[in-house]
């Protein structure tokens, strides 16, 4: 079996074919290495308080941000109180404004829906004979040959 002295001087002596399957034997020839219980412990404890603590940075950096907003936003009051108080009185104002408009608005939109569908159940109850089918269809033709003599005269003329 090929040693790394062997390896090493194919490597250098520019050979990489044989550099390459030789570095495959020196790889092969390298023994498992087995974890000890001891290892595997420690190895688990430490992923356990690593878990631990970034939960704890996680929700010690929520309480910051909260106390953090929490001040500015009560500073902020506190500095603008006057302006405070009155964009909030103009906010839940046209807050309650909006409010009563959607709420009109959808009670129109149901009031139109259903007149349109009650045109909708005439026209199609009336559509229903034959004989008015074919009146409609003799009325569109009549207009589009009288749309088609317009262009004629138009483009004469």
């Amino acid at each position: 079996m090929p040693n790394e002295r062997q390896w090493l001087q194919a490597e250098l002596s520019g050979e990489d074919d044989l550099a390459e399957m030789l570095f495959a034997h020196v790889v092969a020839e390298i023994p498992p290495i087995e974890a000890g219980p001891d290892f595997v412990g420690r190895t688990a404890q430490a992923a356990w308080r690593s878990r631990t603590r970034r939960r704890f940075v996680k929700a010690l950096a929520g309480v910051v941000a909260v106390l953090s907003i929490g001040f500015a936003a009560f500073g902020s009051i506190y500095e603008l109180r006057g302006l405070a108080v009155a964009l909030i009185a103009r906010g839940a104002a046209v807050f309650s404004h909006w409010l009563v408009w959607l709420l009109t608005s959808a009670g129109a939109g149901v009031r139109w829906w259903w007149i349109a569908e009650r045109i909708g159940t005439a026209v199609s109850g009336t559509f229903v004979a034959p004989s008015l089918v074919a009146a409609v269809a003799a009325m569109e033709m009549i207009a589009l040959l009288a749309i088609v003599a317009l262009k004629q005269l138009v483009h004469e003329g």
